[in-house]
């Protein structure tokens, strides 16, 4: 049932008697709701312990003290194959590079890696308890010593365990990891004749760059070749630091294979993907299910500032999942396939409910200055928690680069950069179809995005995509539809995830729906459909399929009824705004459907060439009431493609222009008719 903001104020004339019972009922729904969370937090803890049984324990610390005392183990310190338990109440502290191959470490207590010594430890898993700590660095202020390193190695091999959460680090607790301070991205003016000198921007300072540091040089032209290999081919190169020189250059140790060229006179970024803490996958060339995998479930106490996550993650999104199949047809039919062998869940970086601290629901993660480099799968997640990503790093993915799973999902993303996301080369698969793979399976962002957020809450401002086979930003406001976020009473299928109204300060109450029952976290939850993006400003992406995707954004108009309500009246003036993007050298730069009240304000769409460069702005189906305010097109075959075919699905509407320059671009409009004009109708025109 849906509770609409405007509805007529008879509704509230019902008899006493039929408003206590309804009192009563919902009071039912919202007990059965907090049950189902407090068993969803039980059985997430119980998965991650389970992998460290209590009674298996070979050797558990009887005092504090440093790692290497044989007194702190009560007479021997680990060694190959043991099972190691630090209790509550006691603190072990690593200063050593540990070889000995740990068969897993429960943390109840205190891990310290000490600052200003290299440390190593390896393990096959590693799980930290609610009353756990592990922290890799002593703090902010004591961030682990430039010319040291913390190191946490997960061996890889065969999974065992029925619910294939082992070989990583599972943190129900707490967690630090305070590397030294890193530049993670500077702006390239030139690169030399020879290929093996950059210069950067004098306003990124790089002295703190090492020898050694490897950088991603991304691609500058997009190249997909799919009617002969289907590989989505790039020129994205990986070069290591052979010297850091005057005035802002720095040296490569081989020249690079490709000219990675200024695009219509934009310029793009190098990424430096070396920090001195780092977790990583012991054997980086294993088989994809085989390989370690990180998650913080259930816990906000995370800080993490210049790490680096080498060749995690298992959840291969090049291939469909295989743990959850829908019938988005018949009620409540969804089956879990217990042989499943690609899992979602197991990811590189991943930030599992946080929602659900049982101590801290409302805090905060940070993660800065960091880097997922390799990852089958998706690189940074959110899911359904509030992290913010600043100044990240996000290379060579499959899936994305940076996630927000569910929709649910707030915090921020900005400053960040993903380079280098081949994907599964599905694009069409993404959109919804009820039989596809992305709606049947609810298996999304697969095929190759810089960043993929599944609703509109998560602030994005300043991010840089280069090198995404499917698209560099892509936001959807449909949510992922998870069981036991099923209002109460509701059919499966018609709901997918929603947001906690008191979550909401962008948008007036006016202007988005509510469901009238209790979901796994609140009673009542916002309709994320019916929300514009909270903030999507000065983004880049450039050398991708698409540049940008909105996809049912600020929801409901009326006679549209593609989520089972139909509203009843029009917007007021709350429009949201898209404001300094920059797409260059993109297949499609701008493109958005059921897409509502927008302004897109400032926006540059440019190409070197139009041999690859189809339609600046692309817009199709149930879109109406869209402003272009000021921008810049040039060397695209379309400026502005309005035109569907889909009479079913209706044709673009109210849409206006205004402040562009068109430069080389062969037709300026294909209207909502399928004409193409020239000059933008009287009737169109934003001033």
């Amino acid at each position: 049932m849906f509770r609409l903001p405007f509805a007529s104020s008879t509704s509230h004339q019902k008899p006493r008697a039929n408003r206590s019972r309804r009192a009563s009922m919902r009071a039912r729904r919202r007990r059965s709701a907090i049950q189902k969370l407090e068993s969803r937090i039980a059985m997430s803890a119980e998965h991650g312990m389970m992998l460290v049984p209590i009674d298996q324990v070979t050797v558990e610390a009887v005092q504090s003290g440093h790692w290497t005392d044989p007194a702190v183990w009560g007479g021997q310190a680990p060694t190959d194959g043991d099972r190691v338990h630090i209790p509550d109440g006691k603190t072990v502290t690593l200063s050593t590079v540990e070889d000995t191959e740990l068969d897993w470490v429960r943390i109840d207590g205190d891990l310290y890696f000490q600052n200003d010594v290299d440390t190593q430890l390896i393990a096959e898993d590693v799980v930290v308890s609610r009353s756990g700590h592990l922290k890799l660095g002593l703090g902010y202020s004591q961030s682990v010593a430039s010319d040291k390193s913390a190191t946490l190695i997960l061996t890889t091999g065969p999974v065992t365990d029925a619910m294939q959460m082992g070989r990583g680090l599972l943190v129900n607790g707490q967690f630090d990891a305070w590397g030294a301070d890193k530049t993670d991205r500077a702006l390239v003016q030139w690169t030399n004749a020879a290929g093996d000198i950059i210069k950067l921007n004098e306003t990124h300072d790089v002295s703190n760059w090492r020898v050694g540091d490897r950088i991603a040089v991304p691609q500058t032209q997009f190249v997909d070749d799919r009617s002969t290999t289907d590989v989505f081919e790039n020129e994205n190169e990986v070069r290591a630091v052979a010297a850091v020189l005057s005035n802002n250059r720095v040296r490569l140790d081989s020249p690079l294979d490709y000219k990675h060229n200024q695009m219509a006179g934009e310029k793009f970024w190098v990424a430096n993907l070396t920090r001195n803490v780092s977790i990583r996958s012991s054997d980086l060339d294993a088989e994809i299910a085989e390989k370690a995998h990180v998650m913080f479930a259930h816990t906000n106490d995370v800080k993490i500032k210049n790490t680096e996550f080498v060749g995690l993650g298992r959840t291969d999104k090049s291939e469909k999942l295989d743990d959850w199949l829908f019938d988005l047809n018949n009620e409540n039919a969804a089956q879990v396939q217990s042989d499943a062998s690609n899992r979602r869940g197991r990811y590189a970086v991943h930030f599992h409910r946080g929602y659900m601290d049982p101590i801290n629901p409302d805090g905060t993660i940070i993660v800065s200055g960091s880097v997922v480099d390799g990852s089958p799968g998706w690189g940074f997640v959110n899911h359904s928690s509030e992290v913010d990503f600043k100044n990240n790093v996000a290379h060579d993915t499959v899936g994305a680069g940076f996630v927000g799973e569910a929709g649910d999902e707030t915090g921020i993303m900005k400053w960040n950069i993903a380079i280098h996301m081949t994907g599964s080369g599905q694009l069409a698969q993404e959109g919804g179809a009820a039989n596809g793979r992305s709606r049947k399976r609810m298996d999304f962002g697969h095929s190759g995005h810089g960043i993929w957020a599944q609703g509109p809450a998560i602030e994005m401002e300043g991010n840089v995509v280069a090198g995404a086979r499917g698209t560099g930003i892509w936001v959807d406001g449909r949510g992922v539809i998870e069981l036991d976020k099923q209002p109460a009473g509701e059919r499966f299928g018609d709901v997918a995830t929603a947001l906690d109204p008191n979550k909401i300060t962008w948008m007036t109450t006016d202007n988005y729906r509510k469901y009238d029952e209790p979901g796994l976290f609140n009673y009542e939850q916002a309709v994320l459909s019916d929300l514009h993006p909270k903030l999507f400003k000065n983004n880049k992406v450039h050398a991708s399929g698409i540049g940008v995707h909105f996809q049912r954004i600020h929801g409901q108009t009326p006679g549209n009824t593609w989520n089972k309500v139909e509203r009843t009246s029009d917007y007021t003036e709350d429009f949201g705004t898209i404001q300094g993007t920059i797409l260059a050298n993109n297949r499609i730069g701008f493109s958005a459907i059921y897409f509502h009240n927008m302004r897109v304000v400032d926006t540059t769409v440019v190409s070197n060439t139009r041999a690859t460069a189809e339609a600046a702005f692309e817009l199709d189906e149930f879109a109406s009431h869209i402003e272009f305010d000021t921008g810049r097109i040039r060397n695209y075959k379309i400026g502005f493609d309005f035109y569907t075919d889909d009479e079913k699905n209706g044709q673009l509407e109210s849409w206006k222009i205004g402040g562009f320059t068109f430069e080389y671009v062969v037709d300026k409009i294909l209207d909502d008719h399928g004409d193409l004009i020239d000059d933008i109708p009287v009737e169109h025109q934003l001033f």
